[in-house]
C-alpha cells in the first residue's frame, strides 16, 4: 500500500473508485504516451490531482502518478502539514525529519517543498520508480 487506501500498481480506474472520486474531481495535469507509431516500448505517464482527500486524519490534495496504467507514486499535500507529520509518526512509525530513506510497506517515503514552496509527502514504489526512470534513460 503507498497510502491513501490505494495500492502501487492499480490502475486509474481502481485508484478512483477506492478514493470515491467524481469523474469531474480528477482533473489530469499530465498525459504524456507513446503514440501507435512509435517503436519503443509503450510510455504513458498521466498525473492527476484530487483535492479533498483525507490521509490519516489530514485533509489535503493528493498528486497521484500512473506509469503505463500503473499506480507509481502517490504525493500527498496536507493542508496541515505539521499535523501529518505527526500522525504518520503516531501512527506509521515514520520520522519525516531522519535522514535514512523511509521504506515502509513496499514504498518510499520522504517529504519536500515543491516549487510554490508548498510541503508534500511523497510515497514511491521503488520499482516502477525504477522502471521509469530506466526507460526514460534508456528512450528519450
Amino acid at each position: 500500500m503507498l497510502t491513501l487506501t490505494v495500492h502501487s500498481y492499480d490502475s486509474p480506474q481502481a485508484v478512483m473508485q477506492s478514493l470515491a472520486v467524481k469523474p469531474a474531481d480528477w482533473k489530469v495535469i499530465e498525459n504524456t504516451k507513446t503514440g501507435p507509431s512509435d517503436k519503443r516500448p509503450p510510455y504513458h505517464l498521466l498525473v492527476v490531482s484530487v483535492e479533498n482527500v483525507m490521509d490519516h486524519g489530514a485533509l489535503g490534495t493528493a498528486r497521484l502518478h500512473f506509469f503505463n496504467n500503473r499506480l507509481s507514486r502517490v504525493s500527498f499535500y496536507p493542508k496541515d502539514f505539521a499535523y501529518y507529520k505527526r500522525k504518520l509518526r503516531s501512527d506509521l512509525n515514520i520520522d519525516l525529519d531522519s535522514p535514512a530513506l523511509n521504506l515502509r510497506f513496499g514504498a518510499r517515503i520522504r517529504s519536500g517543498k515543491d516549487y510554490k514552496d508548498e510541503p508534500y509527502v511523497d510515497f514511491a514504489d521503488p520499482v516502477l520508480d525504477d522502471e521509469h526512470n530506466e526507460w526514460i534513460s534508456t528512450y528519450s
